[in-house]
């Protein structure tokens, strides 16, 4: 992931902090976004951004998700 100011829960199946942004094709409802876990493939739950977000705020929606995972 873009070295971003965010503060990201390590990863609950295998601990680790490496994450990358994985972005779905725009619909009427904005772009799909999640994060994923870079060494086990672990994905956080997708949330719709909306299509005028940047890439940062893409990012913050999708870590905001990330981090109240279990």
């Amino acid at each position: 992931m873009k070295e971003l100011a965010l503060a990201l829960a390590p990863c609950p199946f295998c601990g680790a902090k490496d994450t990358e942004l994985q972005q779905g094709t725009c619909d009427r409802e904005g772009y799909p976004v999640n994060l994923a876990c870079v060494e086990c493939g672990a994905t956080g739950p997708w949330v719709y951004a909306p299509a005028d977000d940047t890439e940062i705020q893409q990012c913050r929606r999708a870590a905001d998700e990330w981090n109240r995972r279990a």
